[in-house]
């Protein structure tokens, strides 16, 4: 799981084992602030491209 905020720079925020998983809660925003999320698949050395980001506001 990957983050970007306001900066523009893209952060790993969170690592999610297990196939089917399809949530995840960011503990960590501040209100008011805009973030965008991203999530990239992998199967050993074989990774996926990126999803399109989703945007959210708290």
């Amino acid at each position: 799981m990957l983050q970007k905020s306001s900066n523009g720079k893209w952060k790993k925020i969170a690592t999610v084992k297990g196939a089917g998983k399809s949530s995840y809660l960011d503990k960590k925003v501040k209100k008011g602030k805009k973030y965008t999320y991203t999530v990239q698949a992998y199967s050993g050395k074989y990774t996926s491209s990126y999803a399109s980001g989703k945007t959210i506001k708290k």
